[in-house]
């Protein structure tokens, strides 16, 4: 067979690169197992590989998935590890492969067209084979793909038919979408309902203490001030500002004398409220509260 230098050293630089994913894959499985990247200040792995690795985000998301799957089939990261996958193939079959199926799902992976693979997973698990996609298209217009029911489908088609009705015009699945997001922030967004109530917020009677219940008045408080993130910052990384699974900390806890006022409430992700409550280390109750314990 004909060979080249420059085929020679493409070959040796993706035998490394391979070596080097699967060494990635290992590392993010402590790093996720030892909680490390809440250490960091990061209130999910997504958000530690994608702000504190700077890996791009769908490389993020495939590399965490694999590793995940990979703790629960080793079989899985035994194949990764000789070089008999790659974690892009292992990626495509995520949906599919269990302890019980690995090694016949392995030898599938080794010989079918990557389009292939895919379509075997998606026979077998119709819901989990497609790919939602988000993507810019143009400066202000985003490619959105999701899969829908059928009876999500039929609600989102009777709100077309009753915006259009509402603007005497054609509307379309953009504009629909559009006005339902907007309407929902709106009415369900923490931070909008802070806004609407900015005017009272000044005449907000003293928090009933001896109870756990907060006053509404004083979570609109807090949301203006956070802004709906995760307010979690370690002394020398970043802030969390994760915008999902939010719930309110007392700073100094109700059990140490800490009171139902502005000063001594923060936003902080499900993550990191874990973490204020549960981890016994010193730097943990630092960040939040002065060092108290």
């Amino acid at each position: 067979m004909n060979t080249h230098p420059l085929h020679e050293k493409a070959k040796v630089i993706v035998k490394n690169y391979l070596s080097r994913e699967a060494e990635l894959i290992s590392i993010l499985q402590e790093i996720e197992s030892e909680r490390v990247y809440l250490n960091l200040g990061y209130g999910s792995m997504a958000k530690y590989a994608i702000a504190g690795l700077g890996l791009p985000e769908n490389q993020a998301y495939m590399l965490i998935g694999v590793a995940r799957k990979c703790s629960q089939v080793p079989e899985l990261k035994v194949a990764i590890e000789t070089g008999e996958l790659s974690a892009n193939t292992a990626k495509k079959m995520l949906p599919a492969i269990q302890k019980g199926n690995a090694r016949e799902w392995i030898e599938r992976a080794k010989v079918l067209p990557q389009k292939e693979l895919e379509r075997e997973v998606a026979r077998l698990n119709p819901d989990k084979g497609f790919r939602e996609i988000v993507k810019p298209i143009s400066e202000n217009i985003i490619d959105f793909r999701v899969g829908l029911s059928d009876e999500d489908l039929s609600l989102l088609t009777r709100c077309r038919d009753l915006l259009a009705q509402k603007e005497r015009k054609h509307v379309s699945w953009a504009e629909t979408i559009g006005h339902l997001a907007k309407s929902f922030v709106k009415h369900e967004d923490p931070v909008a309902k802070a806004k609407r109530s900015e005017s009272r917020l000044l005449v907000a009677r003293p928090a009933k203490q001896g109870t756990r219940y907060i006053p509404a008045v004083l979570k609109h408080q807090m949301n203006l001030r956070d802004r709906g993130e995760c307010q979690f910052k370690t002394p020398r990384g970043p802030k969390c500002a994760a915008s999902r699974w939010l719930e309110v900390h007392h700073i100094r806890p109700l059990s140490y004398g800490g009171r139902h006022e502005l000063e001594n409430l923060i936003t902080l992700c499900s993550a990191h409220h874990t973490a204020a409550h549960g981890f016994k280390r010193d730097y943990v109750r630092k960040a939040l509260w002065g060092g108290a314990s």
